[in-house]
């Protein structure tokens, strides 16, 4: 009796086995998960540095400049207060060409700018259900879609640096940063997710006399960014 019982066990298991293989590939505790951190990369694909400039001898000016596609990177943890609700902490870093057409008389015809520094966020979404099964082999992989947005400001660091022809630059500034994001999360349905997102990313104000290590020149000067980026995500 004892044989047969084993034998019949056996055949349960070997009958819940596939059974268990054709279920969902999703983890429905990970939407509990509050914790996350993701790395972002991408690229700036339309920007602008305006100047408004007063110098001796040449009087006042006021110009705008191209910023061409450059790098952008980024890091950040997020903390979920509630469905649809999280604070994040993230660190930026991006450079880029600028180009004056025509000529500007201190920055001659181009440079470069970067930004980094940190910001602080407040992420609001649309709540996440899984929306799409994907087959995988045995498994079906349960797809979310998630759109979100995410004001952030903080505090950073912007720098110039370049040659108009007679002398030149390296000069930097801190202060107020500022985005504006807005995404799409895909989750997996499992610990990791994809996040697809645009941003738009003001860097501190340059203004100060005596801007460009020389005291004959006097500067206001904003720019931004628009970024483009890929985010991978892990909540723990």
């Amino acid at each position: 009796m004892k044989l047969y019982s084993l034998l019949g066990a056996l055949a349960l298991t070997g009958v819940a086995l596939p059974a268990a293989a054709q279920q969902n590939w999703y983890d429905p505790e990970v939407i509990l998960h509050n914790s996350y951190v993701e790395v972002e990369g991408g690229a700036a694909f339309q920007g602008r540095t305006k100047i408004n400039i007063e110098a001796t001898g040449l009087g006042a000016s006021s110009q705008s400049a191209a910023q061409t596609t450059q790098a952008f990177g980024g890091a950040l943890a997020g903390y979920r207060l509630a469905p649809g609700v999280a604070i994040e902490g993230e660190g930026v870093y991006t450079r880029n060409n600028l180009y004056y057409s025509p000529t500007n008389a201190v920055f001659g015809t181009g440079g470069a700018t970067r930004t980094y520094g940190g910001l602080g966020n407040l992420r609001l979404s649309l709540p996440f259900t899984p929306t799409y099964n994907l087959p995988i082999g045995p498994h079906t992989l349960a797809i979310g879609i998630e759109p979100y947005i995410s004001p952030g400001v903080g505090y950073g660091e912007v720098q110039y640096t370049g040659n108009n022809g007679a002398f030149s630059y390296n000069d930097n500034k801190s202060g107020l940063l500022w985005q504006a994001k807005a995404g799409i999360e895909i989750h997996t349905g499992q610990h990791l997710a994809f996040d697809i997102a645009y941003r738009y990313l003001q860097s501190p104000d340059y203004n100060h006399p005596g801007s460009f290590n020389s005291s004959g020149y006097s500067a206001l000067t904003r720019s931004h960014v628009q970024v483009g980026t890929l985010g991978l995500k892990y909540y723990f």
